[in-house]
């Protein structure tokens, strides 16, 4: 479940804040250049963080027990 952001296109170089569910995730993390740059914090059952994006693709990848392996979850493009 996605609370945060709704928008599949954001602005380079502004705090974007993160706040989103999987079942059965495990841990979470935010990608770009196929590198991580964060990773989300779990509160009250989301997963949480504020992150500042250059251009480019970003992606959102989650855990879910299995390993070092992260499954992708969303794209978002930075312009």
């Amino acid at each position: 479940m996605l609370a945060e952001p709704l928008s599949g296109v954001m602005t380079a170089g502004k705090v974007v804040r993160f706040r989103l569910k999987s079942d059965g995730a495990q841990k979470m993390m935010i990608t770009q250049h196929s590198k991580p740059v964060a990773h989300l914090l779990l509160q009250s059952g989301y997963f949480t963080g504020d992150v500042t994006l250059v251009p480019g693709e970003a992606g959102v990848f989650a855990n879910y027990g299995t390993g070092n392996s992260y499954a992708g979850l969303l794209n978002y493009q930075v312009e």
